[in-house]
């Protein structure tokens, strides 16, 4: 599985992956941008760490549709609800993560 990790404050998320056994690739939030122009293919699954950003970047929506098998992994401070219905709407999978 080829996995991407938008990496937030909390750099260690792409070396918990790791030590799982999953082939992970660090990306800043800036490249999302890029991956969501992309005609190749994307990686298998993208992890989006938003612990410390207010909403859901947008590009994640263009992403989702144009290239609808790349799995997307949110993760949460805590369950708010207005990042959990961007989530939803975007049929994104959420997992909180205590800090």
């Amino acid at each position: 599985m080829n996995v991407s990790v938008v990496v937030g404050l909390d750099r260690k998320l792409p070396d918990l992956l790791r030590a799982c056994g999953v082939q992970v690739a660090s990306i800043e939030i800036d490249e999302l941008k890029t991956l969501a122009e992309a005609t190749v293919r994307l990686p298998d699954v993208i992890v989006l760490d938003v612990r410390d950003r207010p909403t859901m970047p947008a590009e994640l929506a263009v992403i989702k549709r144009q290239h609808p098998a790349t799995g997307i992994l949110v993760v949460l401070p805590r369950l708010e609800t207005t990042l959990i219905l961007d989530a939803m709407r975007g049929d994104h999978t959420l997992f909180t993560m205590a800090e």
